[in-house]
């Protein structure tokens, strides 16, 4: 599908009223970026399938609330953020587990993301040491802030499209991700002293 449904009135209409084919274009034309959304905000070993689930079902369940001042493709990342900042908050409140106790399988996936196919295994371990490290500062920073610097930094989101998926003004963004940045660059000086 070269040209997303998106906003077109009629495309909205036929969800609205509950077309199944035209939910199954929303859920093809978004559900890539969505789950690498999730993927990139949750980190590895996330069970992103059930995620974007979740996402898409609210996302049908809610369509009458939809009014169309933001673009369908925000209103969606703004589920999927809100689904993974109540998953992080739940997560926070039980027993936490470091990154140093996933499993191998989900450790060997860390290092993938962005693996190239001509990599040496010594320059591949480093970048999944890389990876390990980048995943252990962000779980130092709020829901929040890790879900705007993975907005920005990560999906590559213009100020403005994430006010429309955060619902707040572009200069309270600006000032947001430039806190997030000063938090994280703290935390990965903090990281250094405890080394």
């Amino acid at each position: 599908m070269a040209l997303l449904p998106g906003d077109d009135p009629a495309f909205l209409a036929r969800l609205r009223q509950g077309e199944e084919r035209a939910f199954a274009e929303l859920v093809g034309a978004h559900e890539r970026r969505i789950r690498a959304f999730l993927r990139r905000l949750l980190g590895p070993g996330a069970d992103v399938e059930d995620g974007a689930q979740v996402v898409f079902t609210k996302a049908f369940l809610s369509l009458g609330a939809f009014r169309g001042e933001v673009s369908l493709e925000s209103w969606l990342f703004r589920i999927a953020r809100n689904h993974a900042i109540d998953r992080m908050r739940r997560k926070k409140s039980r027993p936490e587990h470091s990154l140093s106790a996933l499993s191998k399988a989900e450790q060997d996936e860390a290092g993938r993301w962005g693996a190239a196919e001509n990599e040496t295994p010594a320059e591949r371990l480093e970048k999944s040491e890389r990876a390990r490290a980048a995943w252990a500062l962000l779980g130092r920073l709020s829901e929040d802030d890790r879900s705007l610097l993975v907005l920005k930094e990560v999906g590559g989101k213009s100020i403005e499209e994430i006010s429309e998926i955060t619902g707040a003004s572009t200069g309270a963004v600006k000032v947001r991700l430039f806190r997030a940045r000063q938090r994280l660059k703290n935390a990965a000086t903090r990281g250094l002293e405890d080394v």
